[in-house]
């Protein structure tokens, strides 16, 4: 997952500035209008290129959103449900174990927090926005599970951990000028 926006360490992946830029504008944009209202001449007029250019690198916005999914879920660097464990390993008390687990959730919200918001309000209405929203349940799930441990949680105690820690809770904080390390603690 420390690889999850493309760079494993000590190498960088080809990104194609052009269709980079149009996801930054789309994302900027679904922040703004949101996702349904992001039309293909204001995205271009972000990005400062041609309708024609943002059609040939998305001609569908099932294309649009894959992008800018992959691009959300790169940021986010939520490990794997199989990578969990690795957040937890040398943490010698139970509140180190929850510190970390806060402290993972609330990092990928600092990232990614408004888009997943966006994802939220508008995922009802496209299929697409759901299974991505499903990809960060499991893995928020598998980290909680893997930070209540050793005590192995039930799905309830799961369920209210991620309630504790879920966007809207990192965002009432935020609002209330609770700093990054603030909301953490």
């Amino acid at each position: 997952f420390e690889g999850a926006a493309g760079d494993e360490p000590g190498e960088r992946r080809d990104v194609d500035p052009t269709r980079e830029r149009i996801v930054k504008s789309t994302l900027a944009l679904h922040r703004e209008l949101g996702i349904q209202a992001t039309t293909w001449p204001r995205i271009a007029t972000r990005a400062g290129v041609p309708v024609e250019t943002v059609e040939a690198y998305f001609p569908t916005q099932d294309d649009l959103i894959m992008g800018c999914g992959q691009h959300v879920l790169g940021n986010l660097r939520l490990p794997p449900p199989e990578r969990a464990t690795e957040i937890f390993g040398d943490a010698a008390s139970e509140r180190e174990r929850v510190r970390r687990l806060v402290d993972t959730i609330f990092g990928a919200y600092e990232r990614e927090g408004p888009s997943l918001e966006g994802v939220r309000r508008e995922r009802a209405h496209l299929p697409l926005l759901d299974e991505s929203l499903e990809q960060v349940d499991v893995s928020l799930d598998a980290l909680v599970a893997e930070g209540l441990r050793p005590r192995r949680p039930d799905p309830s105690s799961i369920a209210s951990v991620r309630a504790l820690t879920d966007v809207t809770i990192w965002r009432a904080l935020r609002d209330q000028d609770a700093s990054p390390v603030a909301s953490v603690e």
